[in-house]
Parts: C-alpha cells; structure tokens; sequence
C-alpha cells in the first residue's frame, strides 16, 4: 500500500492532488519517521500542542521528487508543502 501512495504522489500535476490523497501520503510517510512523544519532555511536548515544532527534513527526493517533506522531531506529525497533517 505504502509503495501505491508514492506513485499517486509523484504525479506531476499539482491540480490532480487532493485533500484526500495528500493526508494518505502524509500518513504513509509517518511511519517511516517514529515520533518522540516517549523521549521528549513535557516542555517540548506543550511546544507541540501550542503549534511550535521541531521541524527536521529527511531527504527523500529518490521517493518523492520536489516535494518538500518535514518530520517534528518531537511529535507525530507530517508537514508536506507547508500544510501539517497528523493527529
């Protein structure tokens, strides 16, 4: 399934993306990441809960070319082209 969500992602199109497809690919992507809710201290984690990430890149261009893809070091969620997807 993982390898399906890379392949709609890649298309070039901006326009064909959805709402619906970009938070599948954002799911996806979250596994590849463990999030840290477990080593980070309650500071960080309120940082999170007020909006203010840690936000770290994983070079993954061979997967997903131009995107931008940003993991929170601290948290669970996914920004992809400057929009936050997670719970």
């Amino acid at each position: 399934m993982r390898i399906e969500v890379l392949r709609k992602a890649n298309v070039g199109d901006a326009a064909l993306r959805t709402a619906s497809s970009e938070a599948e690919l954002a799911a996806s992507l979250a596994t590849l990441w463990p999030h840290r809710w477990h080593e980070s201290n309650w500071l960080k984690n309120a940082f999170c809960h007020c909006g203010l990430h840690d936000w770290k890149q994983l070079h993954l261009d061979d997967l997903l070319p131009s995107r931008e893809v940003r993991f929170c070091y601290w948290c669970e969620k996914v920004k992809l082209e400057r929009a936050v997807y997670g719970d």
